[in-house]
């Protein structure tokens, strides 16, 4: 009888760590190792960029005056997402410089890249693609080299094998659920048949090329040279749409301290708006909203002229102290009886 011993298995000896820069300064240099234009940064920035958003959070500060902590970290990111836009603004200048010097180095060499992934789109979707392809100069090239293949290899071999047959479906744009009753290339074609084919394909092609996309593809190249690019790559795109999205960051923050701002009673009026705010965004506790009020009683009162007598009785004024306890509709309807009485008192006239 025999027994087996199962023997332990060595413990499990963990690796050291590398571990990585142990001081601050090491570890402040690490963070910023992926930072190259910082358009992506949220807390830590390229040092010129840190250097403007410190400066503009003291402009800002003095100009706003702000009151708490909140108000003090939306106008924090005010001067981040304005600094942000401005690095934009130099990244899209930079950004049409460089499409000019690849449209001027390597335009052939970009426009070839740009349909080999287009292509790799064939054999799925060959309407879609072929229609793409036949609307460029390097497209349409790309298409001839094909048909010249299917000419050579039928003058090789005299029919097509079902590889050559596929492709030539997929040049054609054919829907593969189309293709066992096509007209054009039928399942029985012979050789005349398909020698036909392939001619009337390149005579089309080669027309197209030499009447109007040769004379495009200069133009576009010209405009591209100018800084002027017809189609934006992916990069221009992305830079694009932090753009944007630094827009919508900075109209909230202005809209959100407008809101915090103006329901504070004891915080100083700002005095410069990116837009002025509207009765309706300010709670009728704001002092904006009183002024606003009284100035347009002020306003509605010295349009009606009292000394004047009419057979209707106008509706009084109310006086502006109690403008700041009527809500909406109340300001609406005061305000369409005091239009009407001015009317009235103008046809009396």
């Amino acid at each position: 009888m025999t027994a087996t011993l199962e023997c332990p298995a060595p413990p499990e000896v963990k690796k050291p760590r590398s571990g990585g820069p142990r001081t601050q300064e090491g570890k402040d240099a690490s963070r910023r190792n992926a930072l190259k234009h910082g358009m992506r940064s949220e807390v830590v920035f390229p040092e010129d960029l840190a250097e403007v958003i410190a400066e503009r959070t003291g402009q800002f500060n003095a100009q706003f005056q702000p009151v708490g902590p909140y108000e003090e970290w939306l106008i924090g990111q005010v001067a981040i997402n304005t600094a942000l836009i401005d690095r934009c603004a130099e990244v899209s200048i930079a950004e049409l410089q460089r499409l000019a010097s690849r449209a001027s180095l390597c335009w052939d060499q970009d426009r070839q890249l740009a349909v080999t992934a287009l292509v790799s789109k064939l054999s799925k979707d060959p309407s879609r693609t072929v229609a793409n392809l036949r609307t460029t100069k390097h497209g349409v090239a790309w298409l001839i080299e094909r048909w010249d293949d299917l000419g050579e290899a039928l003058r090789r071999s005299g029919l097509w094998d079902d590889a050559q047959r596929t492709l030539a479906f997929d040049l054609l744009g054919i829907p593969h659920t189309l293709r066992s009753c096509s007209r054009i290339l039928p399942m029985d074609a012979d050789r005349n048949t398909l020698t036909t084919l392939v001619d009337q394909q390149l005579t089309t092609l080669r027309h197209e090329l030499s009447e109007a996309l040769e004379a495009l593809d200069e133009g576009d190249r010209e405009l591209a040279e100018l800084g002027i690019p017809i189609k934006e790559d992916a990069q221009t795109q992305r830079q694009q749409r932090y753009e944007g999205r630094y827009q919508r960051s900075l109209h909230w923050a202005l809209a959100e301290f407008r809101r915090v701002h103006g329901s504070n009673a004891t915080a100083a009026p700002v005095e410069t708006w990116e837009q002025e705010p509207t009765l309706e965004s300010l709670p009728p506790e704001s002092p904006f909203f009183r002024s606003k009020i009284n100035e347009l009683l002020a306003s509605l009162a010295v349009s009606l002229d009292p000394t004047e007598e009419s057979e209707d009785e106008p509706c009084p004024v109310p006086e502006p102290s109690a403008a700041p306890s009527l809500n909406r509709r109340a300001r609406k309807a005061q305000e369409k009886q005091a239009r009407l009485n001015a009317k009235r008192a103008a046809c009396v006239r």
